[in-house]
């Protein structure tokens, strides 16, 4: 029998014991430990933004519509969703626990892709956005400033290009979201009396705005063979950076002559894109900054 060969030589089945058991202890080293088991189901959350709109008028005209389209996907267990008076909308599913969170999240992108033809024009152009999330919270940093050398503006501008995408690349971070987050705008103030005066609606005023400044390609000069020597490319003044550019922009009313936009401004200047203020330390603006956690373990190396 094979066992006799290793019962009559017990020194060379103690080496070749000795040699597994060494193999065993090194593999030990190198093989992926699950840190916790999977509990809690797996998330999915959809934002969307609507410029000025009310938390009703969200709810009439964003959540009814993604609602309806994402109640059947397929291991939905439940939902539930938020909306403010900031033009917030938050929509966070709930799948079955065990199933997978990557199927889940195509699932939840198709269906929007069936929504997104009832959506309002302005809430599509900012986006859905449709990602996993986790329940678990793992950290929350706050910023601030006294004003002296950043402004809260600078600060939010800061920590969102070398701080937030830093710390979501790190092992075990799903997402670090900052709330209340201040990008840089230009804010236009709009003289009311002015308007009614002319007829101007706020839709026209943002429509010769966007219309005026964009990017455009302006093509080449010499191309297609038109000519062997002079090939140039055409660069073309397109977005608008100063605040004396946005006043140089031609509104055309119905009915009535064009109309520089500066005669109906009432101020102009680089800012905040919102006012909100997430919270005060000393009556200085604070900054938080949410780090979420993976909705699937975490596989470390020994």
């Amino acid at each position: 029998m094979f066992a006799d060969h290793f019962i009559k030589r017990p020194k060379f089945a103690f080496v070749i014991s000795l040699v597994i058991s060494l193999l065993g202890v090194l593999s030990i080293f190198s093989l992926p430990i699950a840190e916790y088991p999977e509990v809690a189901p797996p998330t999915i959350v959809i934002t969307a933004t609507y410029p000025g709109a009310t938390a009703q008028v969200i709810t009439e005209t964003v959540a009814s519509i993604i609602e309806e389209e994402v109640n059947s996907v397929e291991n939905l267990t439940y939902f539930s969703s938020e909306s403010d008076n900031n033009g917030n909308y938050n929509l966070t599913l709930t799948f079955h626990s065990g199933s997978d969170a990557d199927m889940a999240l195509v699932n939840v992108q198709n269906a929007l892709k069936s929504a997104e033809t009832k959506l309002p024009a302005d809430v599509l152009a900012l986006g859905v956005k449709a990602s996993k999330r986790s329940t678990d919270m793992i950290a929350v940093y706050t910023f601030t400033t006294t004003g002296e050398t950043l402004s809260d503006l600078q600060l939010a501008n800061y920590v969102r290009m070398n701080v937030r995408d830093e710390l979501s690349r790190l092992n075990g971070v799903n997402y670090a979201q900052l709330l209340g987050e201040k990008n840089y705008s230009m804010r236009v103030w709009l003289d009311g009396v002015k308007l009614s005066t002319l007829g101007i609606s706020n839709q026209e005023i943002m429509a010769a705005i966007s219309a005026q400044n964009i990017q455009a390609a302006a093509g080449t000069i010499g191309s297609e063979g038109a000519s062997s020597a002079v090939q140039l490319k055409v660069d073309a003044v397109g977005r608008l950076t100063d605040p004396e550019e946005f006043a140089d922009i031609v509104v055309t009313p119905r009915q009535k002559a064009k109309r520089s936009v500066w005669a109906m401004w009432q101020n102009w200047n680089w800012g905040r894109n919102t006012t909100t203020v997430p919270g005060l330390i000393t009556d200085s603006p604070v900054l938080p900054l949410l780090c979420s956690g993976r909705t699937t373990p975490t596989l470390w190396t020994l």
